[in-house]
């Protein structure tokens, strides 16, 4: 048996069991179990290729195992979203790792663009694969143990009803089995199967053949001549001078007391509730900003254009603080909800990445390390969220503010605490809240069982 129809026998097996898993099912155990499967058959590809996994895809493996997982025990609709997202990044990524891809980012768009586009063209350029799939010949013993079980298979069926038809306690025993060939003897059914097994095998059996059967040599990256330089300088120019604007008028409004909101046709609660996912969005922004910049004039920049992403990221990070302190001072009228804590959970996560980034502006380092670094970093914050059980630690927490409350004689959804935080302790109050989220946080995933 040469070593193509191995390879095809292992993706059609792998096709068949995935259908079987996940036609007409909804999403649970059978995830992870779907993602093991598709691991240890790549494992098992690579094996007899002679080939050996590098250890960027050992990781992005363990990061695709613990994605699937959460769709076994969660409930949270944010968990779900995150799960898939990790679970299909994560793949992706073991997939284009299995190619030997070296994982060499300069920038968030290269992930998808130079990752999982090489992944795709890789797999279909081995599509001359499937002509060198040859079944071995058959001998004697073969053709007689074929001919048996064409004999053997339809006799059972027949012999099976009878015995189904004469003994109902017999019939018992088959009813869970009869239920289960009903939805598979429809003709529909039969050709929605069909269809769904050919397309799954012919994907897995090509990737199959890139990662351990025809390999390709993954071309080395090109270094882009570095330019760029003055026009970035003029960009972060302005950008800071327009977030430093933004930071004196919003401080101007959330420190300046209740002269502050005289003249403004808003409460503080709607204040708190009104521009957080704004904030979050332009701190993100201001990511993809930094990177596309140097990712344009080089890591190693002068001291001015170095020191303008570093005001730059540096004033993005007060913003983030002063989204933080908008939802800190929500949640302490309202408590907590799972929504809230995602919110709670991409801020921390923002802000980790734009330490990350600040660091690396500063060490002038390839922005390669900085990718490698922010994909591990992401997918831990996303693990730590999902594994965190953010329905049931809302609910927990409101618990402990609702005995909290009621010992001080407060209502937990009462708008007088917006008055009292305007009174001169929102500042303490945020951010002790979010310090004691960040500790309960770390309780619950690492502590309390």
């Amino acid at each position: 048996m040469n070593k193509a129809f191995k390879l095809a026998l292992l993706a059609l097996g792998l096709a068949v069991f995935i259908d079987i898993l996940f036609y007409d099912q909804m999403a649970g155990l059978n995830v992870p179990v779907a993602s093991l499967a598709f691991l240890g058959t790549t494992y098992l590809a690579m094996y007899l290729g002679g080939h050996k996994l590098p250890l960027r895809a050992h990781i992005a493996a363990v990061f695709s195992l613990l994605f699937a997982v959460p769709f076994a025990i969660g409930t949270s609709e944010q968990m779900y979203v995150l799960s898939t997202l990790g679970l299909l990044s994560s793949h992706l990524l073991f997939a284009t790792f299995a190619l030997g891809h070296e994982a060499n980012f300069n920038h968030p768009l290269e992930v998808f663009w130079s990752g999982t586009g090489a992944l795709f063209s890789k797999v279909v350029g081995r599509i001359g694969f499937l002509g060198h799939i040859k079944p071995p010949s058959l001998s004697q013993n073969h053709w007689a143990v074929g001919k048996g079980l064409a004999v053997l298979i339809p006799l059972l069926v027949i012999f099976m009803a009878i015995f189904a038809a004469a003994d109902p306690v017999f019939k018992n025993y088959f009813t869970g089995l009869e239920d289960w060939l009903k939805t598979w003897t429809t003709i529909e059914d039969i050709s929605a199967q069909v269809v769904i097994i050919v397309f799954l095998f012919v994907a897995f059996v090509l990737f199959l053949a890139a990662a351990a059967y025809e390999r390709y040599a993954h071309e080395a990256k090109i270094e882009r001549a570095l330019s760029f330089v003055t026009e970035s300088k003029i960009v972060l120019g302005g950008l800071t001078l327009l977030f430093a604007v933004f930071l004196v008028v919003q401080g101007s409004t959330m420190f300046g007391g209740s002269t502050a909101w005289a003249e403004l046709d808003l409460t503080y609660a709607e204040y708190a509730r009104e521009g957080f996912g704004q904030l979050i969005f332009a701190s993100a922004l201001v990511a993809l900003v930094v990177l596309t910049l140097r990712d344009r004039h080089g890591a190693k920049s002068d001291a001015i254009l170095t020191s303008l992403h570093a005001i730059f990221i540096i004033e993005t990070l007060l913003v983030l603080i002063s989204a933080a302190m908008r939802l800190n001072l929500y949640i302490d009228a309202y408590g907590y909800t799972d929504d809230r804590l995602f919110a709670y959970w991409t801020i921390i996560t923002v802000g980790i990445l734009l330490v990350l980034l600040l660091a690396n502006v500063l060490q002038r380092e390839s922005q390669t390390v900085l990718m490698r670094r922010a994909l591990v970093v992401l997918g831990l914050s996303a693990l730590v969220f999902c594994y965190s059980m953010p329905e049931a630690t809302a609910a927990k927490w409101n618990l402990q503010r609702a005995d909290v409350d009621k010992d001080e004689g407060a209502s937990l959804s009462s708008d007088s605490q917006f008055e009292i935080l305007q009174s001169g302790h929102a500042n303490n109050c945020s951010a002790l809240i979010f310090l004691n989220f960040i500790k309960k946080t770390i309780e619950v995933c690492f502590v309390r069982k």
